[in-house]
């Protein structure tokens, strides 16, 4: 993942190749869990790329990495 100097996503990599983010079509954070040894922490970016399909990416904050949710 690329993000810009504000944190938000600017190129996915996909198979290789990085694709550019042409719009953020929504993004939200969520804290869950904050009462467990394992809390969660993440801002979700569902992103429309540069080929015309939609990612959906999110940061977590606690172990400050990026990851593509995949679905199906």
């Amino acid at each position: 993942m690329r993000a810009s100097e504000d944190g938000v996503p600017s190129a996915l990599l996909r198979n290789r190749d990085w694709r550019s983010v042409v719009d953020v079509v929504d993004c939200y954070r969520t804290e869950d869990r904050w009462w467990t040894s394992e809390p969660v922490s993440r801002t979700y970016y569902e992103l429309l790329l540069e080929d015309g399909r939609i990612a959906t990416v999110y940061r977590n904050h606690i172990r400050e990495k990026w990851y593509e949710q995949r679905y199906g």
